[in-house]
């Protein structure tokens, strides 16, 4: 094989192996364009998915408030007439929003009471000035017994559910059922509403009779009254939660999948609750996407399903452009290696071209510091005629080489130039070595500088103007947080006295006047002075909440032990009379402010005395455990009733119970308290528990130098 013949052997085979890998890239590149793509729409779907989710729970435990609160009139008063409910269901708004449907009271009628209760409501004319004369409950027939819709806000829209009895058909009898024997809210499946005709559900509260002793189902049923309930038309739960998530080629869909304690239904036994959207069919070139989450609401699981079939990612533009650009990199380098060995004098020229034709400016140096050429774009950027600097000294351009040397190659160096008219440039230079005509040369490219230095020092300024926003906005959230904490603390301070005026006017009503008024007005005054007193405690702890972010720490070493101390001692008069078991283990010395731990240890220990007075013998734990280095974990556990987890979200906010006051008394303020002084000790405050089985309430210190 001649030497012509070799060299063109080399050629193609390395124009061959660089088409090869260039191919082996470009599949490589469009690849992962297309997974980034995908992997961007995966989080932005979740995203979307997560705040749809979070918006229907938020409409449903809107509802769910709604419904506790007017379950609350009821168990304040025996005697709620329509103008009441009317007013309450009035200043919620019911039904001005499209999710909810109406909100009603349904009273429990025997039989032997139908003529008499049908009677009384057609006469009711508080609201109506002729009545209800065609009031009757419906469906006909006898039965033992009807829940009969009595309360109906808004009417309008809702005229055929005036009357009906809420214990007929399968689906209300059993949410009726399950509310009642377990007196809690319970969601129902989805069933067709009698006032619109269509798919509906509701969440009802059972309504016992006022002061009732409620230990077990069957005390639930005998002192059973009614029901209070709010109705959706299910399809507006998700309908109304859509706005701006619903994006092209995707489809979302509401299912109810049966109760929390039933058997898990199949893909058949799930109940639409609405679907939107306008999925693509099937198809070879769509991905297939789909998010789920099955959330419980109230007795019942609820699924909600994101479903999209997007053009497959590796099908996208922008994929395919870059994977087509690599490809099309790789031909073209690969068709000039192929001529490259052999064609010299042709390879030369096209470079020559090809540095005419760029925009940055190349000038090659021979090794005297003379310039051997200069292309179209360097002689425009330092102002001369194309020509005028062959062979001219390269320091005539970049006069501070005369001085420093030239810099090594293959460093990119700052210069500043000079152009033909002595004005200054300045300019990024990098300097490479080629070889031309059997000898060395130097390559000098340059790129005009200037200009990105004064995109620099705009962003520099942008940055300075935006650190000077930042910190206009914080000072202006600080003085509207501290505005807004001064206001809490002067509203409850404002209302201290009437309320002690109330309270204390009450008690003379009372002491000097008691004896002369009937059994009713006894049972009122005694109301006033509970809640009145109530009021007082409320008011005390809101302002000694308030006042925490103002209270400077006092910190030293605390003994946690005398504290317990001191709070079981104070407990004293609530635990006359019970069996408490006290397991103590020794508790550590910590750094913090002894005032405001001591409230920590005397709330949640006194949480604990209370929530297990229905234990014989309460037990109750206090203890320590280790939390790393540099903190301690104190444990307060008792076995008590308990709290359910789902919950627990709700448990450190301020006036945020989980049982009602009628069970457990309190002001919803000292868990909200316990996390405040704990945070502001740099720790942290959790429970876990289980409904029935006690709770366990652990909370982290900072750990006393030298401490062990």
């Amino acid at each position: 094989m001649n030497s012509s013949g070799g060299i063109r052997y080399f050629a193609r085979f390395y124009a061959g192996a660089v088409l090869l890998a260039g191919s082996a890239l470009a599949a490589l590149t469009w690849y992962a364009v297309a997974r980034g793509d995908s992997e961007s729409r995966d989080r932005e779907d979740e995203q979307r998915f997560a705040q749809l989710t979070y918006e229907v729970t938020s409409k449903v435990e809107q509802a769910y408030t709604m419904l506790r609160g007017v379950q609350g009139l009821f168990l304040a008063s025996d005697n709620v007439t329509r103008a009441d409910f009317h007013q309450y269901a009035r200043a919620l708004r019911v039904g001005e929003g499209a999710e909810l449907q109406a909100l009603q009271f349904a009273r429990w009628v025997p039989q032997q009471e139908r003529a008499a209760f049908e009677a009384a409501v057609r006469a009711d004319a508080s609201l109506q000035p002729g009545g209800y004369p065609e009031f009757r409950i419906v469906p006909p027939g006898e039965r033992p017994f009807y829940v009969a819709t009595e309360f109906n806000e808004p009417m309008q829209g809702n005229e055929a559910a005036f009357g009906f009895d809420t214990a007929s058909g399968p689906v209300r009898a059993a949410v009726l059922e399950a509310s009642r024997d377990t007196g809690e809210a319970t969601a129902s499946a989805p069933f067709t509403l009698v006032q619109t005709g269509k798919t509906g559900l509701v969440i009802r509260a059972p309504i016992y009779r006022r002061g009732a002793t409620l230990r077990n189902v069957q005390d639930r049923r005998r002192e059973y009254r009614g029901q209070v309930s709010v109705v959706f038309v299910a399809d507006h739960l998700l309908g109304t939660a859509l706005g701006h998530h619903l994006l092209p080629e995707t489809e979302i869909s509401l299912t109810d999948a049966g109760a929390v304690d039933g058997p898990a239904p199949g893909a058949s036994g799930l109940l639409l609750l609405g679907r939107y959207g306008n999925l693509p069919a099937r198809s070879p070139w769509r991905e297939e996407r789909t998010l789920a989450q099955v959330i419980a609401v109230h007795g019942r699981f609820w699924s909600i399903e994101m479903r999209s079939r997007p053009v497959d990612s590796l099908l996208h533009g922008k994929a395919l452009t870059a994977g087509l650009l690599v490809l099309t990199l790789t031909l073209l380098v690969a068709g000039l290696l192929r001529r490259a060995i052999g064609q010299r004098d042709r390879a030369q020229a096209r470079a020559s071209a090809v540095l005419s034709a760029t925009l940055t400016g190349i000038i090659a140096i021979d090794t005297a510091g003379l310039i051997r050429s200069a292309n179209p774009a360097a002689c425009s950027l330092f102002g001369h005629p194309e020509g005028e600097l062959l062979g001219q000294p390269f320091s005539m351009l970049v006069p501070e080489l005369a001085r420093d040397g030239m810099p090594q190659v293959g460093t990119v160096r700052n210069v500043v130039g000079v152009t033909r008219d002595g004005q200054p440039l300045e300019l990024a230079m990098s300097l490479g070595e080629v070889t031309g005509g059997g000898s060395p040369q130097l390559l000098a490219s340059f790129h005009d500088i200037s200009i990105e230095k004064r995109i620099q020092e705009q962003q520099r300024s942008f940055a300075r103007e935006l650190e000077g926003t930042v910190a206009s906005r914080t000072a202006d959230l600080t003085r509207v947080n501290q505005e807004l904490e001064a206001f809490a603390y002067s509203v409850a301070h404002d209302l201290r006295a009437p309320v002690r005026h109330v309270h204390g006017f009450a008690r003379v009503l009372e002491l000097r006047h008691g004896a002369g008024m009937d059994d009713k007005a006894r049972d009122y005054l005694g109301r006033i002075v509970a809640a009145a007193h109530g009021m007082g405690r409320l008011i005390d702890h809101l302002l000694a909440f308030s006042q925490l972010s103002h209270h400077e720490l006092a910190v030293g070493p605390v003994d946690l032990n005398e504290v317990l101390r001191g709070c079981i001692d104070a407990l004293a008069p609530e635990l006359e009379g019970r069996a408490v078991e006290w397991r103590i283990g020794p508790l550590p010395v910590v750094q913090g402010d002894a005032a405001l731990l001591a409230q920590v240890m005397s709330n949640l220990v006194g949480n604990a005395v209370k929530y297990s007075a229905r234990s014989t013998p309460a037990l109750i734990e206090v203890f320590s455990e280790d939390a790393g280095p540099d903190q301690d974990c104190i444990a307060i556990r008792d076995n008590g009733v308990g709290i359910d987890m789902q919950y627990v979200h709700r448990l450190f906010k301020v006036f945020s119970r989980l049982h009602h006051q009628d069970e457990f008394e309190g002001t919803g303020v000292g868990l909200a308290n316990v996390r405040r002084i704990v945070e502001r000790h740099g720790g942290k405050v959790w429970v876990e528990s289980e409904p029935g089985a006690g709770a366990c309430f652990r909370f982290t210190l900072p750990r006393r130098t030298g401490s062990v």
